[in-house]
This record gives structure tokens, sequence and C-alpha cells, in this order.
């Protein structure tokens, strides 16, 4: 004889089974994402972005979340000097640096870091550039920048960014070719800032065939 399972028995068994189902594909899905997206990693990632696109109190945020969750991040400070020397505190921005050197851990941090300070000491004189002051006659700027990317080309003869930032500062001291040869390095590495290096190349290679 085939037992017969009752109908309010059934229908207390789809339920449990329903809730079941709900509570394994819904529960642990929702939590995760979460948790990948709240680590410093993230949010200095983040900052990075939002630095690049000139969003620099967003960037500031996600640099200190970063921060939050691990004091000791390096990238995090660098970010935080960056977002000081956008906001014209030079000195601050040079400070933060000096600290994200305590906590290097590896060697992709401390090219973070190099850098960082050729992306400072751009923005220092280009600054001084902009509000039309007198700019200190030397070129002490130009030549720290270029420390640093020779200590960053030492670790890692491919890295595109201390390229990239090295073409900027050549680009703001109005040395067009060797501003020229640092974003075609860029674009031979074909990895990072490959698109704004390809757009700064062709302002350098126009503003050359203009004053030719």
């Amino acid at each position: 004889m085939i037992s017969r399972i009752k109908p309010m028995s059934l229908f207390w068994f789809l339920v449990v089974v329903t809730a079941g189902v709900v509570t394994i594909s819904c529960g642990p899905k929702a939590q995760h994402p979460l948790r990948r997206l709240d680590t410093p990693e993230h949010h200095t990632f983040t900052g990075i972005r939002l630095l690049n696109q000139e969003k620099i109190v967003d960037a500031g945020r996600e640099f200190e979340l970063a921060l939050r969750l691990d004091p000791g991040y390096a990238r995090a400070h660098v970010g935080i000097g960056l977002v000081k020397a956008y906001q014209s505190d030079f000195t601050g921005g040079l400070d933060s640096l000096k600290q994200a050197e305590k906590h290097v851990r590896n060697d992709e941090e401390k090219i973070f870091i190099r850098v960082g300070y050729i992306r400072v000491n751009t923005l220092s004189h280009s600054a001084c550039l902009r509000i039309g002051t007198e700019c200190k006659p030397d070129d002490a700027w130009l030549k720290y920048s270029k420390d640093a990317f020779d200590e960053a080309v030492l670790i890692d003869p491919k890295a595109a960014a201390a390229y990239y930032f090295m073409g900027e500062a050549y680009l703001t001291a109005l040395d067009l070719d060797q501003a020229g040869r640092m974003f075609s390095r860029v674009l031979d590495l074909n990895g990072e800032y490959v698109n704004e290096a390809d757009v700064r190349l062709k302002q350098v290679q126009k503003i050359q065939r203009a004053i030719k």
C-alpha cells in the first residue's frame, strides 16, 4: 500500500525546505561582497581612482577608511600625502610619504612611495606656476623627482606609473623631449596609464610641431 503525505504536512514540508533554500542562497552571498569591499586595499584602490579624477575630498575619505582598518598600510599613507599635496599642503604631503616609508612591506609599496614623491614634487612646482608667484630658480624639485624615478625603475624597470608621472614632471618643467620619451615608454609597456600617456604624448607632439 502506497503511503500518502497529508496535504497540511506537505505544505509545512515545502515551507521548511523553501526557507532553508532562501537562507542558504541569500545569506552568505549578501555578506561576502561587503567584506571584500571593506578592506584597506579596496579603499586605497578606490581612493587613487578618485584622486586621478581630481575628486580630492572623496579620495581622502577612502584613504582614511583604509587607515582605520590598517594604520600601517603604506599605500594609504601615500594617498593621504597626495591629498594634502592637492590641497597645497606640500610639507604635510611629504611627511605622509615619510610615514609610508616606515610601513613598507614589499617592493611594490616601495615603488608606490617613490611615485608618490614624484607626484608631490610635481604638484608643488605646478602650484607655484599656477598662482603666479616667483618660483624657486633652481630645479631641485625636478632632481628629487628624477632621483625617486631612478629608485623606482631600479626596483622594477617596467614600473609604468613611474614613467608616466616622471613624464608629467618633465612636461611641467617644459622638457618636451624627455616627457615624450617617458610617455612613449608607458605605451611600449602597455600596462597602467596607457590611455593617459597616449593623450599626453599627442599633446607633446602637437606642441613640438607648433614650435618648429
